[in-house]
């Protein structure tokens, strides 16, 4: 279905209303950003075909080549061809690629190899970075949001970190919210909300009533001809499904394109243009 079922037309341009112009402007604009997600999402899909088949072997490869390479020095490390000096480049190096490998891999299997040249245990220096890093974190968090951070707060993942400075900023909200309390609202202020809360009403009105007019005239159990009681019960699927998606643009171009088969001759109410308009800019 294209958006051009939906754009209302006239025999010129200048006897559209200011409504209906904007109208035309949010449909054309809904389908421009509907048209790149499509795109999007199909060249992301483009991009981990190509991952899963070229990059993902080539990173294979380059691991098992690096353990190869790690237990190739480890071999020839005492070869006394080696000078003090390369024989520590060579510690270096598979100090740092043993770590890389246990992180990355999960290869505990190379700890030992790591320990053999590093001298101290995996699990103990890997514990002491986790304090280093938690103490890190915590100054950095308590500077930044202006927050105690508790001695037995779980900062283990950036999800948990994200999800405790979360919850503490709502503390210290609510905190401040219970020591300052909001000023009495002015009859202005209650006014413009009582405003605020129709339009939302009126809105979430226009849009059932564009499900439930569907459903009248489309739905197949009242339908005796076969054929038709078919493509019915296809149109149906559609609405059913841009109703439970919650796409109310879609339900808006089915209700339009399906009801009314002369585009010429439609003709919306400004008042219900006007909660058109809001819906469509808001999906």
């Amino acid at each position: 279905m294209s958006y051009q079922s939906l754009i209302l037309t006239k025999k010129s341009a200048k006897d559209l209303s200011k409504l209906q112009k904007q109208f035309n402007a949010n449909v054309k604009k809904i389908e421009e950003l509907k048209a790149n997600i499509v795109s999007e999402k199909e060249m992301l899909r483009r991009i981990m075909t190509r991952i899963q088949a070229e990059i993902v072997p080539l990173e294979h490869k380059h691991n098992n080549q690096l353990i190869e390479l790690v237990y190739v020095f480890d071999r020839h490390y005492d070869n006394p061809f080696f000078k003090k000096k390369e024989r520590a480049k060579m510690a270096e190096f598979i100090i740092d690629r043993t770590v890389e490998l246990i992180e990355n891999l999960g290869m505990d299997n190379l700890k030992p190899l790591y320990e053999k040249y590093a001298n101290r245990s995996y699990d103990e220096v890997n514990s002491q970075a986790d304090t280093i890093t938690a103490d890190l974190m915590k100054n950095m968090i308590e500077a930044k949001y202006g927050i105690e951070v508790d001695k037995n707060a779980d900062l283990s993942n950036p999800q948990k970190i994200q999800d405790y400075i979360a919850l503490k900023l709502e503390e210290k909200k609510t905190n401040a919210h219970s020591q300052n309390p909001p000023k009495e609202k002015t009859a202005k202020q209650i006014e413009k909300e009582e405003k605020l809360k129709q339009e939302a009403k009126n809105i979430s009105k226009v849009a059932r009533s564009i499900y439930t007019d569907l459903v009248k005239a489309f739905h197949p159990d009242r339908e005796q001809d076969e054929t038709e009681r078919e493509r019915k019960t296809e149109i149906m699927k559609l609405v059913t499904q841009a109703y439970e998606k919650d796409d109310l643009f879609e339900l808006l171009r089915l209700k339009i394109e399906l009801q009314d088969s002369d585009i010429e001759s439609i003709t919306i109410a400004d008042e219900q243009l006007k909660y058109y308009n809001k819906i469509l800019k808001e999906t």
